[in-house]
């Protein structure tokens, strides 16, 4: 493995007894990826994909997708697939996703940043935190259930800073996704506390964006669901 790509393997959960899919090969990304072929990209629909290029390119900067599909241990399971392509065994996808820019991991929280730490790289400069709040309203307004996450990896010994992106138009979503799509229309984090701030601040969604992008979802053919517990979304806030 290149010195250049510092990988961390997502955390080997316990997977179920005839369970099909192995997430062991799928790397955690702690640094941006300098090999095309380890963008996380492949992880996640066509169309999600698609979205997400639309949303950030144009900003101009440097994002990558940190985690795609997962057993990684701070997910609970989020990451796990929502669904794959009928008929196969493979072609499995996840509607959420977790984006950083430069800066994804730092030694410093961003409240006791000084700016000589900055300067060091032990922690967020102003303009990645810009970049950062930038990505979070381009996803915001392209109509992603999207939320700037600060906190602390404990066995880690660091700080993470990314965006956690649920795609509406997902075919099928896991009944974790479905209940953080809800807490997002609400105004809230999509964490266990259902804060009404994140990271960027207070959560202000935009419902149109989110509400015009879920309702694309009965477009996407040829998948099923990844076991129970996975389908459609529906909200009332969307008129559904």
């Amino acid at each position: 493995m290149s010195a250049a790509i510092l990988l961390l393997l997502a955390g080997a959960g316990a997977r179920a007894a005839g369970d099909p899919y192995d997430p062991t090969p799928v790397p955690y990304l702690i640094r941006p990826p300098t090999n095309p072929a380890h963008h996380q990209a492949r992880d996640l629909l066509p169309q999600t994909v698609a979205a997400l290029h639309a949303a950030l390119d144009p900003l101009g900067i440097r994002w990558f997708i940190t985690q795609g599909i997962s057993d990684d241990r701070l997910s609970a399971g989020t990451h796990r697939p929502d669904g794959r392509r009928a008929g196969t065994q493979g072609g499995y996808y996840s509607a959420v996703a977790d984006i950083s820019i430069a800066g994804l991991t730092t030694k410093v929280p961003r409240n006791r940043c000084s700016a000589r730490q900055a300067r060091a790289g032990k922690c967020l400069t102003a303009a990645q935190d810009a970049q950062f709040r930038r990505a979070l309203q381009a996803l915001r307004r392209a109509g992603f259930a999207a939320w700037y996450r600060h906190f602390y990896d404990r066995v880690a010994g660091h700080w993470e800073n990314e965006i956690h992106a649920i795609d509406p138009i997902a075919p099928y979503h896991k009944a974790s996704l479905r209940r953080q799509m809800d807490d997002y229309l609400a105004g809230r984090d999509g964490l266990a506390a259902h804060s009404r701030y994140d990271a960027a601040g207070r959560v202000i969604p935009n419902r149109s964006a989110f509400c015009r992008r879920a309702a694309r979802s009965a477009q996407i053919k040829g998948y099923v669901p990844f076991g129970s517990g996975r389908a459609r979304y529906r909200s009332r806030l969307c008129g559904s």
